[in-house]
C-alpha cells in the first residue's frame, strides 16, 4: 500500500506538453481514477507513476520516498494495460502464475491463487490455451488477472476493460472494486469512460490538455462541475448549456435566453454569483433530468420548444427539444408521447442550474466559493 504524491509534474514529448505541472495526493488505500478524452495526458501520468516514462520535471513520491529514479521493478506496482502484454509462449495459466512464481511463492499457493482469479474472470476453460488461441476478451481478462493476482503497493489499470463485453465488464468492475477494498491496496484507474470512473473510484481527476480540470468525488464533480468542460464531459445525456443575459425584470433577476424572449428566474443559489453581471452574456446550464417536458402549456412552464427527436431507450427516454436552434436533451419516461415537430413546454428545476463565464468557462459559483480541483 502507498500514499502517492505528484508535485509540479511535467511530461514533454519534444515540443508537445502532455502533462503540465500537475499536483495531486492519492491517499493510502484509495481507489483513484484519471478520467478524460484521448490525448489528455492521463496515460502519460500513469506511466510516469509506474516508472515507464521519464519525468520531464517535478517529482513523484511513494510514502514520502522520492521515486523519480527508482526502476519500475523496484516500485512494487502491478499494471494492467489496454494492450494485453501477455507472454505468447506461455499458457493463460502460466501467464497468471508468472508474477507469483518470480516472487518465490510455493506452487500450492500459486495454483490456489490462479484457480481463484480464473474463476472470477471466467478463464477456467481456457487456462491451458496459449493467448493466440483465445479471444481478445480472454486475453484482456488474463492481463487484468495477472495484475490483481498479487497485492503490490499500487495497482495501475490502463483502460483494462476496453475489449471486454458489457456483461463481463459489469461483473469485473464489481470484483475489482471488492478485491481492492478487501486488500486496501492503492489503485489508479485510467479511463475515458465516465461510468467506469464513477462506479469504481473514491475520487476522480478529470483531465484535459494535460491539466486537472477538477478533482473530487463523483458526486462533487457531477453536481458541482468546476467548469464547462467538466459539466459537458460528465453525464449522459450531456449537460445542457444556454446563452443567457442577466436582466432585471419587475424588480427581480432573470436569465433572458439569447435569440428569444424567454426568461428564467435566477434561483437563489445563483443570485450572489450574477448580481454584478447585469446585462452580461453568461452561459446557464442544467442537467437533462432536471427539465420536465409537457405537450400542453401550463402555468409555471418557462420555455416553449419543439420536439426534435425522441429516443426510447427501454428503461428511460431521451427527448431532444429544439429551442431556436439550441438542442436541449431531457430525460423522460420511455413512453413520452411527443412526435417530431410537436410543440413542447419545458419546466426547469432552477435550483439545479449552474452558471458559467463564457470567456473562462469557469463555474461562477465555484469561483466565488473557492471550490474545485487542482
Amino acid at each position: 500500500m502507498a500514499c502517492i504524491v505528484l508535485k509540479d509534474l511535467w511530461k514533454k514529448y519534444g515540443e508537445v506538453e502532455a502533462v503540465k505541472g500537475i499536483n495531486l495526493e492519492i491517499e493510502d488505500g484509495e481507489f483513484f481514477s484519471f478520467l478524460g478524452p484521448s490525448g489528455c495526458g492521463k496515460t502519460s501520468t500513469m506511466r510516469m507513476i509506474a516508472g515507464l516514462e521519464q519525468i520531464t520535471s517535478g517529482s513523484i513520491w511513494f510514502d514520502g520516498r522520492l521515486v523519480n529514479d527508482v526502476k519500475p521493478a523496484d516500485r512494487d506496482v502491478a499494471m494492467a494495460f489496454e494492450t494485453y502484454a501477455l507472454y505468447p509462449p506461455l499458457t493463460i495459466r502460466q501467464n497468471l502464475a508468472f508474477p507469483l512464481q518470480v516472487r518465490g511463492l510455493a506452487q500450492k499457493t500459486v495454483d490456489e491463487k490462479v484457480k481463484h482469479i480464473a474463476e472470477i474472470l471466467r478463464l477456467t476453460e481456457v487456462l491451458d490455451y496459449l493467448p493466440h488461441e483465445t479471444s481478445g476478451g480472454h486475453q484482456q481478462r488474463t492481463s487484468l488477472g495477472r495484475c490483481i493476482i498479487r497485492t503490490p503497493n499500487v495497482y495501475l489499470f490502463d483502460e483494462p476493460l476496453s475489449h471486454v463485453d458489457s456483461e463481463a465488464r459489469r461483473e469485473m468492475r464489481g470484483e475489482i472494486k471488492r478485491l481492492q477494498k478487501t486488500f486496501a491496496t492503492t489503485a489508479i484507474w485510467v479511463t475515458h469512460d465516465q461510468l467506469e470512473a464513477i462506479a469504481l473510484a473514491d475520487r476522480i481527476a478529470v483531465m484535459d490538455s494535460g491539466e486537472f480540470q477538477q478533482v473530487g468525488t463523483a458526486e462533487e464533480i457531477y453536481h458541482h462541475p468546476r467548469n464547462i468542460f467538466v459539466a459537458r464531459f460528465i453525464g449522459e445525456p450531456p449537460f445542457n448549456i444556454l446563452d443567457c443575459r442577466v436582466v432585471q425584470q419587475d424588480g427581480d433577476l432573470m436569465f433572458r435566453v439569447e435569440g428569444c424572449s424567454y426568461t428564467i428566474p435566477v434561483p437563489q443559489c445563483l443570485r450572489e454569483a450574477v448580481a454584478d453581471r447585469i446585462g452580461e452574456l453568461l452561459q446557464a446550464g442544467i442537467r437533462a433530468m432536471y427539465i420536465t417536458p409537457t405537450l400542453t402549456g401550463q402555468a409555471g412552464s418557462h420555455i416553449q420548444a419543439t420536439v426534435y427527436v425522441f429516443e426510447d431507450l427501454g428503461e428511460r427516454g431521451v427527448l431532444t427539444a429544439d429551442l431556436n436552434g439550441d438542442l436541449l436533451r431531457i430525460v423522460t419516461t420511455p413512453d413520452f408521447p411527443g412526435h417530431v415537430g410537436d410543440p413542447v413546454w419545458l419546466t426547469l428545476e432552477t435550483s439545479r442550474m449552474q452558471v458559467f463565464d463564457p470567456h473562462t468557462g469557469m463555474n461562477l459559483v465555484q469561483v466565488n466559493h473557492g471550490m474545485g480541483g487542482d
